[in-house]
């Protein structure tokens, strides 16, 4: 089977097809080759790429370290912020601790300084006096009608009026006989820091007797959550 060629074509004896016009042979056109890109120009564009992925790749580059530098930079401020803040916290606890310290010697020597400093002529030679006292405790045997050692009603007195006694306190003390057996009751003292729990009798044999005990919580050592709202440090 021969291959059909187009109206006025026909296949030469070399095998390439020619077109008759009718009065001749037309030779079939030649494509022109094709024009190939001048190296030179090629070497330009490659080059070009790779200058323009360079650049993004160092744009690229730098915005990261630039980022990594601020976090970095961020961090230390914050870590520097938190050292100081834990300064600052150590800080005030150290300054709670002291106040909670002085206000507790002043707390543990309450019943000292009462007898020591109280003017009530007491010497701290216990039974001959009937005076004994240590930081928590005051007891005060007073000299009754058949006694012969004890603190003299005055000195009692006196003591219960240094260690706060309150006037209605004070009231009830003053007015007690044998009958009324052991009385008891309570009064702050320290602004409010500790508390006097005192019982007392009388007869007149024996005279006047008051025990009084301390209780407060600057007994206590130091725990900053517990006692921090306990002291000012104004």
């Amino acid at each position: 089977m021969t291959d059909e060629l187009p109206k006025g074509f026909y296949k030469g004896e070399d095998g390439i097809r020619r077109f008759w016009d009718g009065s001749q042979w037309l030779e079939p056109q030649k494509s022109e080759p094709r024009k190939a890109f001048p190296k030179k120009l090629i070497a330009l564009a490659v080059g070009l790429v790779l200058v323009i992925s360079s650049g993004i790749f160092g744009a690229t580059a730098f915005v990261q370290q630039r980022n990594e530098a601020a976090a970095e930079e961020a961090r230390l401020e914050a870590e520097e912020a938190r050292l100081e803040a834990e300064e600052a916290q150590l800080q005030l606890e150290l300054s709670v601790e002291r106040k909670f310290l002085d206000r507790q010697v002043q707390v543990t020597y309450f019943f000292r300084r009462v007898v020591d400093g109280s003017g009530c002529y007491v010497f701290l030679t216990g039974v001959l006096f009937g005076v004994e006292v240590d930081q928590r405790n005051l007891t005060i045997d007073g000299r009754g009608d058949d006694d012969i050692v004890g603190a003299e009603y005055e000195t009692v007195e006196c003591l219960v009026d240094k260690a706060g006694m309150t006037p209605a306190i004070k009231s009830r003390w003053s007015n007690t006989n044998s009958l009324q057996g052991l009385l008891k009751d309570n009064w702050t003292v320290l602004e409010g820091d500790a508390e006097v729990s005192a019982s007392w009798s009388y007869h007149p044999s024996s005279g006047p007797s008051v025990a009084m005990e301390l209780n407060s919580v600057f007994f206590e050592s130091f725990d900053y959550e517990k006692h921090k709202d306990l002291v000012s440090l104004e």
